[in-house]
């Protein structure tokens, strides 16, 4: 899944459906490094054209290991928060128009989450009796189809989140069930990989589209880094600039005040979707409350695994 399932849909989601867990002294997750790119043993400079290809009854599935650190710093107080996470997840075809669109049922199948703090969390869908009761919108999500149609360039063309909505107003909460299908809404928009819409060689750039999440806006661009000799396959180097405004943060006002991001995701030219990615966002802020200053550094790495049946 994404614009690809590293992209920042998937940590906005993290975001909210998560209690933010204090630490009392340092923690660190796994390492914030990214393995370096693919490399092919030859390449070409001939433009690709780039489109979903996956046929009815396909099955796509996907695994996000992702890792967010938090560190925020305000007068002597010095908070480290600490998220692991991982997602499985699978988007079966279920037609194929004679545009290429497809219809799709996408599933989150499994979750784990570990959380550092004061008071440690962990979380797994897979044992649903063990899990707190702040994990009810977590539960509420797994093993439910949401059907979606997704145009050849990866357009979110149609969704439909009534099937989500009735899972988590079964949990009789109904700012639970609102929050629950917010979060999905947010991740669905950036659930499958926005494409070139013309042909596009390596070292070429093309814009992703906008993520959006509450007030924050996450723009998506992505370079070729190369093609294959053989043009059945790409590595594309994506970039994310994240845009918040001044009254994001309740009772706050907030700037960024630096960020960064690297990446690399392979696309499979000749089956047309996506292969494995890697993903390293860092982001530094600078929130004012009350005449007092705080500094918050977000440093998220995530890592998934694709592949069609």
């Amino acid at each position: 899944m994404n614009r690809s399932m590293y992209s920042p849909a998937w940590l906005a989601l993290a975001m909210l459906i998560s209690p933010m867990c204090l630490a009392d002294e340092p923690t660190t997750s796994k390492s914030t490094d990214i393995d370096k790119a693919p490399v092919f043993s030859a390449t070409t400079a001939e433009p690709v054209l780039m489109r979903y290809k996956l046929k009815m009854d396909q099955v796509m599935k996907m695994g996000v290991d992702m890792d967010v650190d938090v560190h925020v710093q305000a007068g002597p107080q010095d908070i480290k928060m600490v998220q692991a996470m991982h997602f499985d997840a699978k988007a079966r075809v279920t037609e194929v128009d004679d545009k290429g669109n497809m219809a799709c049922v996408v599933k989150i199948t499994h979750m784990t989450m570990k959380m550092s703090g004061m008071t440690d969390i962990a979380y797994d869908s897979d044992k649903p009796d063990e899990a707190p009761a702040s994990f009810q919108g977590v539960a509420a999500m797994i093993d439910v189809g949401i059907p979606c149609k997704i145009s050849p360039v990866g357009e979110l063309l149609e969704t439909d989140l009534e099937p989500l909505r009735l899972a988590a107003q079964r949990a009789n909460n109904a700012a639970l069930a609102k929050a629950v299908e917010d979060s999905v809404n947010q991740m669905f928009e950036g659930t499958f990989l926005q494409l070139s819409k013309d042909p596009i060689a390596a070292g070429a750039t093309y814009k992703g589209g906008t993520i959006l999440s509450d007030k924050t806006k996450m723009h998506l661009s992505y370079k070729i880094g190369s093609v294959s000799a053989d043009k059945s396959k790409a590595v594309m180097e994506p970039s994310i600039e994240m845009e918040i405004p001044p009254d994001a943060f309740p009772g706050a006002t907030g700037k960024i005040t630096s960020q960064e991001s690297n990446g690399w995701q392979v696309w499979d030219v000749e089956k047309g979707c996506p292969g494995d990615a890697q993903m390293h966002m860092h982001v530094g802020m600078e929130l004012t409350s009350n005449g007092e200053k705080a500094t918050v550094e977000i440093t998220t790495t995530s890592r998934m695994t694709s592949k069609v049946e």
